[in-house]
């Protein structure tokens, strides 16, 4: 069986990526209402994807992307990697994403350089941005001050 790695159709995918966009925005803006209403939106629009095509690996990362603590987006990276491995599909965007969390929330070097390690041997086939977030993680856990709060 050949799962897509993306459940969703194009169009699907752009309301995604124009709800994530707003989203990030009004958190650099600090403009609070505007977030908690992008953030609602975006949950309600993962919800129906979820609805439609089941609990892809994606879509449930997508979820752990933008929870609101640490505990929950952990526990859905968690899933996500559980649900990918075994569909057969990758697991390095999750790995790094879950390394970027527990180094930004944790500080937690160790743990970050497990999750790479996890994801070592798909790296041959990691995007542009792929590899500039490797490199970012790396250079945190080399780092000899905190990390603690940026990534």
């Amino acid at each position: 069986m050949n799962i897509s790695p993306f459940p969703y159709t194009t169009e699907e995918g752009d309301q995604i990526t124009e709800i994530a966009k707003g989203l990030v925005n009004a958190g650099f803006a600090d403009d609070e209402p505007k977030r908690a209403q992008r953030l609602s939106q975006l949950h309600d629009c993962l919800q129906k994807l979820i609805g439609k095509y089941g609990e892809h690996p994606t879509l449930i990362e997508l979820q752990a992307d933008f929870a609101d603590t640490f505990e929950e987006g952990m526990s859905l990276y968690q899933k996500a990697k559980q649900i990918s491995m075994s569909l057969g599909l990758s697991i390095r965007s999750i790995c790094l994403s879950m390394a970027v969390l527990v180094l930004r929330e944790k500080d937690a070097k160790g743990e970050a350089r497990e999750f790479l390690q996890e994801c070592q041997n798909e790296m041959g086939d990691a995007n542009e941005y792929e590899l500039w977030k490797l490199e970012e993680i790396n250079a945190a856990c080399n780092a000899t001050t905190s990390s603690k709060g940026r990534l």
